[in-house]
């Protein structure tokens, strides 16, 4: 297992004090400074925490346990209908409670913004909860305020909670570069890992990665390729607004630190994590990983550092910060944009194949020929009216969304607004 030396770590990781912080917020994104000095080099358009994991000590208040063993016995109910009221409302939060629960962890909740896993209250000296602020949250409020939403979920589960403590933190920086990155070889990566693996699409490199497994380990791959699949377009309005235009690639570099590297590092605390955010990542660029321009030298540490390597490891934590999402929403539903899109699309196709000349009229036409369809197959196929299959089926998208929780007249979800999501 990688070892991290008192003498390898930059000063404030190994235990000095940290220098003053730049306002709350800012090592959540790039900095236009960055932007600017690296010019030559790469165009860093963003840099900050992708996922944090924070785990919880505490005890799990026997009330709720008992609701939650109810929700997770309804999740695993045989129809979907009948699972769609395993949801718990909590601190602003509509979060789905899951069939399965997860090694040593009974029970788990879900939306956008977290993954949390709760331990039985017989659980001794587990955790009360360990969880995840996914990528998506820090992407529109700084790490401070996610931890301060995530603790208020916590605290509606527990009997007591202690100071939580980081269990592992992922770091990125995205940028664009006009150096060829398909072109580096294995051997231009001089690390302290042992594995290191390649990623093909198309014929071309898409990625590596270095370490994988271990307690730190790194990623390198094409971003703008990943969001086709992710879907996290929002992701190109961040980038827009520090010089990214349509057609740029974009590739991210991204180190995952876990328990073990911190508490070497003396971190525990979020504070302290984001005190130690500069002296993190020099360690990561300079001594565990460093992309090298080979050379003759046998000794692969005296090859000279690789100029764009040399501008990543630079990326300032700190200062004035790059935009984050002004709009933001628990819910895993779609944007209303993608509802528009599948309008168009289906409307139109009907509209061809019947002959009606005009978008309104197709779309009344199509409604009541989709109604009458199903209502002559309900009773039929399904037996039930067809109101109630509406009924139901909405029910199973609103606990999928968590937008509203089922069998409540009205909903008490945090936002109205939505980013683009999947489906």
């Amino acid at each position: 297992m990688d070892t991290v030396d008192q003498q390898d770590l930059p000063e404030q990781a190994a235990g000095a004090e940290a220098q003053p912080r730049a306002a709350a917020g800012s090592v959540a994104a790039s900095c236009n400074t960055a932007t600017v000095k690296y010019r030559n080099t790469i165009l860093a358009l963003r840099h900050g925490i992708d996922s944090l994991y924070m785990s919880y000590p505490g005890e799990l208040d026997p009330a709720m346990e008992e609701r939650l063993r109810g929700l997770k016995a309804i999740a695993q109910k045989p129809g979907q209908h009948e699972q769609a009221g395993a949801q718990l409302q909590t601190a602003g939060h509509i979060l789905e409670v899951r069939d399965k629960g997860a090694p040593m962890f009974p029970y788990v909740l879900a939306d956008k913004s977290y993954w949390i896993k709760v331990s039985s209250s017989k659980a001794g000296k587990l955790p009360l909860a360990y969880a995840q602020i996914s990528s998506n949250y820090p992407s529109a409020v700084a790490p401070e305020a996610a931890d301060a939403d995530l603790r208020a979920v916590v605290r509606t589960l527990a009997r007591v909670i202690d100071e939580p403590t980081v269990s592992r933190v992922d770091l990125f920086v995205d940028f664009i570069s006009e150096i060829p990155i398909e072109a580096w070889g294995e051997e231009s990566w001089v690390t302290k890992a042992t594995g290191k693996h390649l990623y093909f699409e198309d014929g071309q490199v898409s990625g590596c990665v270095i370490g994988q497994g271990g307690p730190i380990s790194a990623r390198l791959y094409n971003k703008t390729l990943e969001i086709k699949k992710s879907k996290k377009f929002y992701l190109q309005d961040l980038w827009a607004q520090q010089g990214w235009f349509p057609g740029d690639t974009v590739w991210r570099v991204e180190f995952e630190l876990k328990r073990p590297i911190l508490a070497q590092c003396g971190i525990v605390t979020l504070p302290r994590l984001l005190e130690s955010l500069q002296n993190l990542w020099r360690y990561a660029t300079d001594d565990w990983l460093r992309l090298c321009l080979p050379s003759a030298d046998s000794n692969r540490s005296r090859w000279p550092l690789h100029p764009l390597w040399d501008a990543v490891r630079r990326i300032p934590w700190g200062g004035e910060a790059s935009p984050l999402l002004d709009r933001y929403s628990s819910r895993r539903a779609p944007a209303e944009a993608w509802f528009f899109t599948q309008q168009l699309r289906i409307v139109t196709a009907y509209m061809a194949v019947v002959g009606i000349p005009t978008f309104e009229e197709a779309s009344r036409c199509l409604a009541s020929r989709t109604q009458s369809f199903h209502e002559g197959r309900c009773f039929e196929f399904i037996g039930m009216p067809f109101e109630q299959l509406v009924s139901e089926k909405v029910a199973i998208k609103a606990r999928q969304y968590n937008t509203r929780l089922n069998g409540a007249e009205t909903t008490n979800a945090d936002a109205v607004e939505r980013e683009p999501g999947e489906d």
